[in-house]
């Protein structure tokens, strides 16, 4: 046998321990790491909920916003705000069934839900029973306070209540009617239990009392404890304390001293001392409740500053006028205080952005001199004796003043009566528009002189050429583009070169500048003098309507469209609009602004009424060959015995150079009759130091006033000469 051993096998555990020790390892960091996973996950969650806790633990106060003022040219206020606080109850609890509705929910909360079921209905109405008083008690409570703090008996405040809801639930019905119809139309009658769902105004809060900051705070914390005492049945808010701005207009009603000089001998005795109402109140206009289509396009929020000028339910909102058409920089953003429910400790403050102030140019005591004299009582704006009109002597009609200032192009009168608020009149005095900036009226002979210009322009007339008027420019169709002065015993002009033309108001030399301009040259040049544009003075506002959105505050007239016109009758438009008829039509404001051009030779900035603040644009300038001998004729227009303005009176220490015009205006009634005779009266013009050149342009018109020399001329140099005596022509604006 052999002393060989077999081999002997040792087994060393370190391999395995190290092994062992990897694995333990790598499983224990597996584990560490989806435990630290967990504990962040758990962490953000708890944030999370921390701050839903902390947000549903948080109560925000908002903080009022003062809307921008609007001042006249010389630092006037014309309109501005003062925060008022209004304590809102909402619409439940006005009506006595809320006490009934809150009693149930407290009884059944304090009874328990299985309990409460199976008590018997006798024994349910007599544990509400109880609790009424007590929720009674806080109703009456908030009353009697609200009362107290207004100075009056409580049973007014109640009755007050009683009328919101009266008209409320007369609004209510209303709605069920009208939806129950519908249904019956398209399905017929309703199943049991129908209902098309409330008014909007069921759901809405509803103002009980007006009073200042301190007295709203203690509504507030009265509030609180009421939140605090009927938590558990959660009612919702008891009172809503809110803060509006109140509008005040300061200057509406001003007092101006008339001079006797400044009227017609005829009409001298009604110079002296007037008081002037709602002045200014058709450009300014004014507030009205927040529409559903303002909340829907900016609605109220807290995350930046744009949110915070949007709008909610019982907001006011610039519903006409520069209160509307300034709305976004008038309104201001509201600022706000977050604080915890615990110790109102303050957690976040946003103090709150006022609106912008905005200036015009208007002078707010030359716009009350112009509304004093457009008020028929005076009589310049009433049908005259003199007159062949359609109106009886003595009928009030409605009228325009308008001022421009050249050198800057500053509108600083834009009056109109009867004001667009004035319930509906007869239709040749009606309200609905301001008279100054969105009447639509025919200019008639007033537009001559910017024709004329468009011909020296074009070349196509020379200053000292001569037509001859023989009364008809068809002398084989007299029924047609006939001469006025036909009428006067069937006389004619004869020949007549640039200015006189312009003195006479000849229509027969006016008509071949028309047909020498042609429609599409004649609409380009009456543009460019800014007639069928909207003038953009800063009245400009949108509107919803139910046709679709419409623009308010300006309007752009109309001038014949060249492609709209068939051909065969483009040159009987260019003819008649050569004389301001046809389709041609625009606003005092456009015709104010279109001299102010011509005065400026072309080189007018832009026309503002809300200054800007910003650099203008000029006009492109006329030469001194075509303005020349336009303001020759307009000057002769009252200087010569032969001029259509010959009985208009001067303005002492005052050059004028005016244009009259009588426009076709549209049928109305008188009684049963139907008139179609009625003409527009047109007085406008330049005017500057004697001797110098023009300051500024000016319009009258008196709406089927008759003849612009007769009627509308008298205005003009009345407002003209108070302007003057005020020292508004003193020298040329530098």
């Amino acid at each position: 046998m052999s002393n060989v051993s077999p081999p002997q096998t040792t087994t060393d555990p370190r391999p395995f321990l190290r092994r062992l020790f990897v694995i333990g390892l790598g499983g224990g960091l597996g584990v560490l790491v989806l435990l630290l996973r967990m504990f962040v996950v758990a962490a953000e969650r708890t944030e999370i909920a921390r701050a839903a806790l902390d947000q549903s633990d948080q109560r925000i106060e908002l903080l009022p916003t003062r809307r921008g003022r609007i001042l006249d040219a010389r630092g006037r206020v014309l309109a501005q705000s003062r925060t008022v606080w209004e304590v809102r109850v909402p619409y439940a609890m006005l009506s006595d069934g809320w006490t009934r509705t809150v009693a149930e929910r407290l009884a059944r909360r304090a009874s328990g839900r299985s309990l409460w079921r199976a008590l018997p209905q006798a024994l349910r109405d007599q544990r509400v029973a109880d609790v009424m008083p007590k929720v009674e008690e806080w109703r009456h409570d908030l009353y009697q306070k609200l009362a107290d703090a207004e100075g009056r008996p409580v049973e007014e405040l109640y009755e007050r209540a009683n009328e919101i809801v009266s008209q409320v639930e007369r609004s209510q019905a209303s709605f069920v009617r009208r939806q129950r119809a519908k249904y019956e139309e398209r399905f017929g009658p309703p199943p049991v239990g129908w209902s098309p769902g409330q008014v909007r105004e069921r759901t809405l809060s509803y103002p009980l009392l007006q009073t200042d900051q301190r007295v709203g705070l203690e509504f507030e914390h009265w509030a609180e404890n009421a939140r605090n005492a009927f938590r558990e049945v959660n009612i919702g808010d008891l009172v809503e304390v809110r803060s509006r701005d109140e509008r005040q207009y300061p200057l509406s009603s001003m007092e101006v001293e008339l001079a006797d000089t400044s009227f017609p001998l005829s009409l001298q005795r009604f110079g002296g001392q007037y008081t002037v109402q709602e002045c200014a109140s058709d450009l300014l206009g004014s507030l009205g409740a927040v529409g559903a289509e303002h909340i829907e396009q900016r609605p109220f929020g807290l995350q930046d500053e744009h949110a915070r000028a949007g709008y909610r339910g019982g907001d006011e909102v610039g519903v006409r006028g520069i209160e509307a058409a300034q709305e976004s920089a008038l309104r201001g953003a509201m600022g706000f205080v977050k604080r915890s429910a615990v110790g109102s400790r303050e957690v976040e403050t946003v103090d709150p952005q006022p609106g912008k102030d905005i200036r015009l140019h208007l002078d707010i005591e030359w716009q009350a001199v112009a509304e004093a004299l457009l008020d028929p009582k005076l009589g310049l704006c009433q049908a005259q004796a003199n007159q062949k009109g359609t109106l009886p002597p003595g009928t009030p009609l409605a009228g325009s003043l308008v001022l421009v200032e050249l050198a800057t192009g500053n509108i600083q009168v834009a009056a109109g009566r009867p004001i667009a608020t004035e319930p509906e009149g007869p239709l040749w005095r009606r309200g609905g528009v301001v008279r100054a900036t969105e009447a639509i009226l025919a200019p008639g002979s007033i537009v001559k002189p910017f024709l004329l210009v468009a011909g020296l322009s074009e070349g196509k007339v020379q200053a000292n050429e001569q037509i001859n008027c023989q009364g008809y420019f068809f002398p084989d169709k007299r029924d047609r583009f006939r001469c006025w002065i036909v009428h006067r015993n069937a006389r004619e002009h004869g020949p007549l070169d640039a200015a006189d033309a312009l003195a006479h108001s000849c229509n027969i030399y006016f008509y071949e500048v028309g047909r020498r301009l042609g429609l599409e040259t004649e609409a380009r040049w009456l543009r460019r003098f800014g007639f069928g544009e909207r003038p953009e003075v800063g009245l400009l506002y949108q509107r919803e309507l139910d046709r679709g959105p419409v623009f308010l505050g300006e309007t752009s007239g109309r001038v014949p469209d060249p492609s709209s016109v068939p051909r065969g009758q483009r040159l009987s438009e260019a003819m008649s609009s050569a004389i301001g008829q046809s389709g041609l039509v625009c606003s005092p404001l456009q015709a104010a602004i279109a001299y102010a051009r011509l005065g400026a030779r072309g080189a007018l900035p832009h026309p503002e009424l809300v200054a800007s603040g910003t650099e203008r644009s000029i006009g492109e300038s006329l030469s001194d060959a075509v303005i020349d001998p336009v303001l020759v004729g307009l000057r002769r227009v009252l200087s010569e015995r032969y001029g259509t303005g010959r009985d208009i009176e001067e303005v002492p220490g005052c050059t004028i150079y005016g244009k009259t015009g009588t426009a076709e205006a549209p049928p109305i009634l008188i009684g049963e009759a139907q008139k179609t005779d009625g003409t527009h009266a047109w007085f406008a013009g330049l005017i500057g130091p004697e001797g110098q050149a023009p300051t500024h342009s000016f319009v009258s018109v008196v709406e089927y006033g008759g003849s612009g020399g007769r009627t509308a001329g008298p205005l003009a140099t009345a407002f003209l000469r108070e302007l003057a005596r005020r020292g508004a022509f003193a020298e040329p604006a530098s």
